[in-house]
């Protein structure tokens, strides 16, 4: 998670960069203006879509340099061909090389292959999404219990308890 001084600004292109990526994913999609209101409008919005996306959630590092609104759509518009195909590229090579990667774990399996054959792509050692969905996973998690009164508690009643073996609460 991004600390809070890397989010991105108003300006900083995060609108814009969910809308391509909603253009190469699934143009009948199309980004969403903020989370939904609701879990019904979730399971609504993931029975129609290919792709969810919820825009102002997450966001981007500003950018030294800004292109407006009209340059960047004709940029996307110039370039949105490539990048299909980049991504059809990459869906490819995962197809192709997902049966070379060994599957350490049932849970998530093939989701995990693929993320080993994407990461290959750039160069990445063998394992390297693994270990970083790994951490992933363990950072949420820890976030998660802080955030949680029970597990707040249980860490200060540990904490005002005698250490050692055998030790008894006052």
């Amino acid at each position: 998670m991004p600390n809070r001084d890397s989010r991105g600004s108003a300006g900083s292109a995060k609108s814009s960069t969910l809308a391509t990526l909603i253009d190469i994913l699934d143009p009948r999609a199309g980004a969403q203006v903020g989370e939904p209101g609701s879990e019904d409008n979730l399971v609504v919005t993931a029975y129609h879509s290919a792709v969810m996306s919820f825009d102002n959630v997450e966001t981007l590092v500003r950018p030294k340099a800004y292109m407006d609104d009209e340059e960047f759509r004709a940029y996307r518009t110039a370039n949105m061909t490539q990048w299909r195909c980049v991504l059809c590229s990459l869906v490819s090579r995962v197809l192709a090389d997902g049966h070379s990667v060994k599957q350490t774990s049932s849970r998530f399996g093939m989701f995990s292959r693929a993320g080993e054959c994407i990461a290959r792509a750039p160069g990445r050692p063998d394992g390297w999404f693994g270990h970083a969905y790994a951490k992933m996973r363990l950072e949420m998690a820890e976030e998660a219990a802080t955030a949680e009164s029970v597990y707040i508690f249980l860490v200060d009643f540990l904490a005002a308890c005698d250490s050692g073996i055998g030790a008894k609460v006052r």
